[in-house]
């Protein structure tokens, strides 16, 4: 029988989820495909739709499988219906709704290609107002399906569901902490710009991203920083680009949580990682490194960001954490003290690299103490962060000693080898 442009056929489903044993086990995603569910205001006590849009980067997307959380206290799911991207001649191999634990399961799946003019709505989720506040949808899982079968791993966006008082439509009161049974993992989402997502816990790691606005990410540990300070870890698979990094952190007094936030586990904050011997570096940048360590800062190339930026984990991967190198990856230069050039003999010169985000500058008012440019270890440098217009200054970072935690325009930092600093501005709307 057809429903809702959906066909259901025992037949075919058996034969289809044969078909899909048969299918190797899910692999990574090609080509950064995502599934992003769109923000939603429903009333309470009505019923609302979230749209979610695909972004298919496989050669074709003929089915998809998600699994689905939210918090049963503030919304209900009350059905998945299939949107227009895969066509009509679409069957549903999955459809399971738990409405006292907060999950979805659903699949479905075309033996025809989408149409080329499809719109790119994959799914549609029917809500209902529970609970008046801010609530978030969360993917637990997500797979799309390729023209041969196979199943490929996809990256799924949540999205956060305000649910409004039909009649006066006041500012959302907090949504209630959801009780132990609910299945919603922790979550938290920013509802504002310029939260920054670091790679470590602390003003004083690295920025990789700017978190979206109303969209919730899971949370998988917590750990202080050097000031006390609570940051969570998050799920990095959900950020473009995020399994480049090591992990990802946010600080969270600049977000919004929701779920079982206070039963998160402590993790250890990420470790530094030094070049110890970067003569031993190949002419392609790589570096050897024992089997189940660490390599050095430019042993690998393929993090996606500058190879000197790179880091081999123990498990293979090349990973990107740009603060936890020394310098830009390369070797100390032992420079005569009266200049430049070769010649054996002189003190160990050290470079000191600076950069500012996004645009401005970094003055620096200490001059060269060894060489023409270059200092000698333990040498304090004074710098001076100059913002481009309407911006003011956020926060330091980098590898040198003394890295401020504040955001102070002038900073006095250590060089303790071949290091670097950053200095990252925000936006104020006035000098």
């Amino acid at each position: 029988m057809w429903r809702r442009g959906v066909l259901h056929i025992a037949g075919v489903m058996v034969l289809v989820m044969f078909f899909l044993t048969l299918t190797p086990a899910p692999s990574l995603a090609q080509g950064e495909s995502s599934v992003t569910l769109e923000p939603a205001t429903v009333g309470l006590g009505q019923t609302g739709t979230v749209s979610a849009r695909i972004f298919c980067g496989l050669s074709s997307c003929n089915g998809f499988a998600f699994e689905l959380r939210f918090d049963p206290t503030a919304i209900d799911v009350r059905g998945v219906d299939v949107g227009p991207y895969l066509g009509t001649s679409v069957f549903i191999s999955e459809e399971e709704i738990n409405h006292q634990a907060g999950i979805v399961r659903f699949g479905a799946v075309s033996l025809q290609p989408p149409p080329a003019d499809a719109e790119e709505v994959l799914f549609l989720l029917e809500l209902e107002g529970v609970a008046l506040g801010k609530t978030p949808l969360v993917f637990t899982a997500l797979t799309l399906i390729d023209a041969n079968g196979r199943s490929v791993v996809a990256r799924g966006e949540g999205t956060i569901v305000t649910v409004v008082d039909p009649a006066s439509q006041p500012t959302p009161t907090p949504t209630p902490t959801p009780q132990a049974t609910s299945a919603v993992p922790c979550t938290v989402w920013a509802e504002s710009e310029n939260v920054r997502v670091r790679v470590g816990p602390g003003t004083h790691r690295g920025v990789f991203a700017y978190m979206p606005v109303n969209r919730p990410f899971q949370v998988i540990g917590q750990a202080q920083d050097r000031d006390g300070k609570t940051w969570w870890q998050l799920e990095k698979s959900t950020f473009p680009r995020g399994d480049s990094a090591l992990s990802l952190w946010v600080q969270a007094d600049e977000v919004t949580q929701s779920g079982p936030c206070q039963d998160v586990a402590q993790t250890e904050a990420p470790p530094v990682i030094l070049n110890p011997n970067p003569s031993a570096a190949s002419a392609s940048g790589a570096q050897a490194q024992a089997s189940g360590t660490w390599g050095a800062c430019g042993s690998c190339d393929s993090c996606g960001y500058p190879a000197s930026q790179c880091v081999t984990a123990p498990d293979g991967q090349c990973v990107w954490d740009p603060t936890r190198c020394l310098g830009a990856g390369g070797a100390a230069v032992s420079v005569p003290a009266g200049g430049g050039g070769a010649g054996g003999g002189g003190p160990t010169c050290y470079t000191l690299t600076t950069s500012s985000y996004p645009g401005g500058s970094i003055n620096v008012l200490t001059s060269p103490t060894c060489g023409s440019s270059g200092y000698n270890s333990g040498d304090s440098v004074l710098l001076q962060a100059v913002p481009p217009t309407l911006y003011s200054v956020d926060s330091w970072a980098g590898t040198c000693g003394n890295i401020p935690s504040g955001n102070p325009e002038f900073a006095t930092v250590t060089i303790l080898g071949n290091c670097s600093v950053e200095v990252y501005f925000v936006y104020t709307g006035g000098p």
